[in-house]
């Protein structure tokens, strides 16, 4: 009988790679290869500011070997404070000049041999720019039947001559057309529906004005005007189709309907309450009732816009809103 032994041979392909890898840990000089920090986005929070004025300036980097990454910032003009420890977050002052100014970023991983770093920048505009003011908002008609139509018209100033942009939004129906004049036709469901136009300079500032339309199968309630009377004249005036009014200060707003209307009610809201009568809604701005009601303007300067919705006796309504500016220092009047 022959006996057989089992010889167990090297498994060479395990047995060089072994060889291979404590070569290469073992070979002096012989290290991984640094990469360059890479930015990953370089953000203003704002592209246009007045002189004197400060934006905040973000850069996100990342690094592949996990180095610790340092942020070195610079610019042609102004002042530059960090607004985190990290360092890639700050705040730029510009300076008194208008013009475009390039703001600058050094990304490094703290590495010596060969490139380890790299740099972004972005340009900000300084500009003592003003909002464009809407003078005019319009429609053709006070109603419309249910999938009638209608054009709204836009008008705006600029005091810088700044070329103007508009913009229109609808909460129902369609929009055709661009620019300063647009037709909406009406949905096939009656109700209140809101256009909002928007005039806008290219620079980071706008003006937006809104009106409402009716859309109903029957003609809803005429609104003849919206009277303004003003407790303190001397802190009240109008411009360009907006009431301007000192803050605290009171207001008594009336609206007139055609006498054909009986059995009307009327809801007047801020955008922050509702009123339609006394004790309705707990602490308000608003007090009186019906058609005529006493508003007293916030404690600091704002927009408001003030609405007034007519409803008769078969569930038609009819709308109105005035744009005020409540001022916060007597000297604006």
């Amino acid at each position: 009988m022959k006996n057989y032994s089992r010889v167990r041979k090297p498994c060479l392909g395990l047995l060089s790679t072994v060889i291979l890898l404590l070569a290469v840990f073992s070979v002096p000089g012989c290290v991984a290869p640094n990469h360059i920090p890479e930015i990953v986005s370089l953000e203003a929070g704002e592209m246009v500011i007045g002189p004197s004025e400060s934006c905040i300036i973000e850069c996100m980097a990342w690094d592949q070997d996990g180095d610790v990454l340092t942020y070195n910032w610079t610019a042609d003009v102004g002042t530059i404070i960090e607004m985190n420890k990290v360092g890639n977050s700050v705040a730029w002052t510009a300076t008194k000049e208008e013009g475009v100014y390039a703001v600058a970023v050094e990304v490094s991983d703290g590495k010596e041999e060969g490139s380890s770093k790299s740099t972004g920048s972005l340009e900000i505009m300084v500009k003592d720019n003003h909002a464009p003011v809407i003078t005019e908002l319009t429609t053709d008609t006070e109603w419309v039947m249910l999938s009638g139509s209608c054009q709204f018209n836009i008008s705006a100033e600029d005091e810088d001559g700044d070329e103007l942009q508009y913009e229109w939004i609808v909460d129902g129906g369609e929009l055709s057309g661009t620019g300063q004049s647009v037709s909406w036709k009406a949905p096939d469901v009656a109700g209140l529906y809101q256009i909002k136009g928007i005039a806008s300079d290219g620079f980071g500032k706008e003006d937006v004005r809104i009106i409402s339309i009716s859309v109903s199968q029957n003609p809803p309630p005429e609104i003849v005007e919206v009277r303004v009377t003003p407790e303190e004249p001397k802190y009240y005036k109008e411009e360009n189709g907006r009431y301007i009014i000192l803050r605290d200060r009171k207001c008594t707003i009336e609206c007139v309907v055609a006498d054909a209307y009986e059995g009307l009610s009327f809801e007047w809201s801020d955008g922050e309450d509702t009123y339609t009568e006394p004790d309705c809604c707990g602490k308000t701005a608003f007090s009186g009732e019906g058609s005529t009601i006493t508003w007293t303007a916030p404690g600091e300067a704002t927009d408001v816009v003030i609405s007034v919705y007519v409803y008769d006796e078969l569930g038609n309504i009819a709308s109105k809103s005035l744009s005020f500016k409540v001022e916060s220092c007597g000297c604006a009047f």
